[in-house]
């Protein structure tokens, strides 16, 4: 009776080596083409409705019969591939599976409405985007000129009106709230914006809500909220790089053509550079300006410390320029920089540092003496 116990349990073994000995495997990782980082949950099909899909760490692991395989690799966001394999018996194969991210039209989301992401039609306030494509096409010099194409936005001496219902507080705040990623950029002196400290050539798109909001972003949102959204990047590295140039041309009337025969100029130059690697991406722009105005006047210091003064005194005579024609030109360099990475070891966190710097030389007008 022992005997015969030992021998049934040496024919199963044999049976189980045997049936082990018919099969093969297949392994590997299933990772980003762009990045090389490991894709979770990619979907694996091949058969009849057989598959499985990548744990945590972007790897497979196939048991098959000997024989020729036609494996599908899917995955939200990345193209398909499809890979032909044979199989051998005893074969223990490994082969990593790189897949290319797809771009997709999806549904254009904002932030600004209610401070979580929604879908632009579900939204229940007036709101309008403004994307990329309208920068590029229009060329603005800084996000002031550029706001004047929105439907229903004004920038009147650098104070932005929405619907006409912001009113004129040049110095006295703000009724439209400007922000940059969230965070508010009216300087804490005058409450006013710097329009050319937005950096216009890493912008994702603008959010502009036509409509009182200071239930969500404060008082200075009475009127309405413009949020400029910058880019981050994804996918491929991505280089831009600008170059614009014009002049003003000769005005009909004599009286404003105060330059005589001189040429007017405007010029700038525009670049940037975005790239993601290894969880942390990188943008850096920049952008030179040069603008020598159409506007001209006499520089005075309007003192009046005597009947009759007009103006004129002995505190302006010493200024280098006085009674000198000064065009209300422009010129300014600007720089930014952003990194931002995001966390392995914590899920969720990620963090970075973003900078601006810039160099302006303005002359500024408050007013300008008749032509008659």
């Amino acid at each position: 009776m022992i005997k015969m116990k030992y021998s049934l349990l040496i024919t199963a073994y044999l049976f189980v080596l045997t049936t082990y000995a018919q099969n093969g495997f297949l392994s590997g990782k299933v990772l980003d083409k762009q990045d090389q980082s490991e894709l979770i949950g990619v979907n694996i099909l091949y058969g009849e409705n057989q598959g499985t899909s990548t744990n945590i760490d972007g790897e497979y692991n196939l048991e098959l019969e000997a024989g020729t395989y036609s494996i599908r690799f899917q995955y939200i966001g990345y193209t398909s591939k499809t890979v032909e394999i044979t199989i051998q018996a005893g074969m223990n194969l490994k082969k990593d599976i790189y897949l290319i991210s797809a771009s997709t039209e999806m549904d254009l989301v904002v932030i600004s409405a209610g401070k979580f992401e929604q879908k632009l039609e579900e939204v229940t306030v007036s709101m309008d985007v403004i994307k990329p494509t309208l920068i590029e096409n229009k060329n603005p010099p800084d996000l002031e000129v550029l706001m004047n194409q929105s439907p229903g936005v004004q920038v009147v001496d650098g104070q932005a009106n929405i619907r006409g219902g912001s009113g004129w507080s040049y110095n006295t705040g703000s009724r439209v709230l400007v922000m940059v990623d969230d965070m508010p950029i009216l300087s804490g002196d005058r409450g006013t914006v710097e329009w050319n400290m937005i950096p216009m050539e890493n912008i994702s798109q603008i959010e502009v809500i036509k409509g009182a909001s200071s239930v969500l972003f404060g008082s200075s949102a009475m009127n309405g909220v413009i949020n400029v959204r910058t880019a981050y990047p994804k996918g491929d590295p991505e280089t831009k790089i600008s170059l614009f140039s014009g002049i003003y041309d000769t005005p009909k009337r004599e009286e404003l053509n105060w330059w005589g025969d001189n040429t007017r100029r405007f010029q700038g130059l525009t670049f940037s550079y975005a790239e993601k690697k290894n969880n942390t991406g990188i943008v850096i722009g920049g952008n030179i300006y040069s603008n020598d105005g159409y506007k001209g006047g006499i520089v005075f210091n309007p003192v009046n410390d005597g009947v009759g003064d007009f103006g004129y005194s002995t505190q302006d005579s010493l200024a280098p320029n006085f009674g000198q024609l000064i065009p209300v030109s422009e010129k300014w360099g600007r720089f930014n920089i952003s990194a931002e990475h995001n966390s392995e070891s914590v899920p969720g966190l990620s963090y970075g540092l973003r900078a601006n710097f810039m160099a302006l030389d303005q002359y500024q007008s408050l007013i300008f003496t008749h032509d008659s």
